[in-house]
């Protein structure tokens, strides 16, 4: 992933000014759902030998997602995850 600074510079170097192309702006489930639409059996998380694909990892996000909802968290609640880094981790991570 570039830095803005880096995406700023090659820009500048190719003389090109850096409105003429706006950074776009997606929310990460947005992401999500869009990568699991285009790259639905590819590899989105690894894990020690677990893989996960876009399409597996989409649904699970959306029911952990679900599930938050059906607890009563509504938009601007915060949470907090308590949990060894993994796949796990990174799915409650994204779907809150």
């Amino acid at each position: 992933m570039q830095t803005a600074n880096t995406r700023s510079e090659q820009l500048e170097g190719l003389g090109v000014p850096e409105a003429s192309f706006p950074t776009p702006q997606i929310l990460v489930p947005d992401a999500i759902s869009a990568n699991a639409k285009w790259y639905a059996h590819k590899t989105a998380l690894v894990c020690g030998d677990r893989r996960v694909a876009w399409r597996e990892f989409d649904a699970r996000v959306n029911r952990v997602a679900d599930a938050l909802v059906g607890l009563g968290m509504q938009k601007g609640d915060k949470i907090s995850v308590l949990m060894p880094n993994g796949i796990e981790w990174r799915r409650s991570c994204a779907a809150s």
